[in-house]
């Protein structure tokens, strides 16, 4: 399963294939404007988006309105994929599968010090 993360908010939806970001932000309790019903029309709902490989392509409606690269109207990305695929700097590092984990390395001049930290929680251990 993919999980759509919002910036500033600790909670994160389930992707579910055919639904919306609006849907999925508006599920999320995120008060983001779409005056026009989702029609694509009032351009209220731009988002940034990080990866866009599991959302629909961009509609003309989109094209007219959007000139940045990684911006999308929420009421008109609809997810087609919903697998869950970690990327890191927009490169594919393989399917989720329960844990991100990190290693930490303190190098100093007569100590070793290694932490594992969860990137997903940032916790470290």
């Amino acid at each position: 399963m993919g999980y759509l993360n919002v910036q500033g908010y600790a909670r994160r939806a389930e992707l579910v294939k055919g639904r919306s970001l609006l849907e999925h932000l508006r599920d999320l309790g995120v008060d983001i404007n779409a005056s026009c019903g989702g029609m694509g029309q009032c351009k209220q709902c731009l988002v940034q988006v990080n990866k866009s490989s599991m959302l629909s392509p961009m509609t003309d409606s989109e094209r007219e309105f959007i000139r940045q690269p990684g911006f999308r109207l929420a009421c008109q990305a609809y997810v087609v994929r919903d697998d869950d695929t970690v990327y890191w700097n927009n490169r594919e590092l393989g399917v989720y599968e329960g844990e991100l984990l990190g290693l930490s390395l303190d190098i100093g001049t007569t100590t070793l010090s290694m932490y594992c930290t969860d990137l997903e929680t940032g916790e470290i251990s």
